[in-house]
């Protein structure tokens, strides 16, 4: 004997609303992707309340010593063409690159300068060695972040503080 099938309900269809998810927007490059710490070591001085009578941009904190050995790598922090080579009054042996787009970063106190101006380089690449060159009283590298040639806080670009060790 066959059972009957019992009739079957429709089932309700129930309406989800639906949920706008935001478009994923391209990530920005930040300013920590452009730029690489040009040298290992500890992280000195980055804000300073008295210059010393001589320019320096820790007064505003927008530089930042690495200190480490005389002759210790210099890196260059980013790609780009050199624009100065020489020494530069208190920076003494002075190295600046010139990364397009209104940047340029500067390194000062170097004890050998191994790039010349007008060439390019990569980042990464040893543009010279540490030392104690112009107003300096230890074996450092000055570095600098600098937009239309004005010193940025280095807080903009690096996660850093003095007595760090990179």
């Amino acid at each position: 004997m066959e059972t009957p099938a019992e009739p079957v309900a429709e089932a309700p269809v129930v309406e989800v609303p639906a949920v706008e998810t935001p478009a994923e927007e391209p990530e920005a490059e930040t300013p920590q992707a452009q730029f690489i710490l040009p040298a290992s070591g500890r992280v000195g001085e980055i804000l300073r309340d008295y210059d010393g009578g001589y320019y320096s941009n820790h007064y505003r904190a927008a530089a930042v010593d690495i200190l480490n050995s005389e002759g210790t790598p210099i890196y260059a922090a980013a790609s780009g063409t050199v624009t100065l080579s020489s020494w530069y009054g208190g920076y003494g042996k002075c190295v600046i690159i010139d990364h397009g787009n209104g940047f340029s970063t500067l390194y000062g106190h170097f004890s050998s300068v191994d790039v010349s101006e007008g060439q390019i380089v990569t980042q990464g690449q040893r543009i010279g060695g540490m030392g104690s060159t112009g107003s300096s009283t230890a074996n450092h590298v000055h570095f600098e972040v600098r937009v239309n040639d004005e010193a940025q806080p280095i807080s903009n670009y690096f996660n850093i503080s003095s007595g760090d060790y990179l």
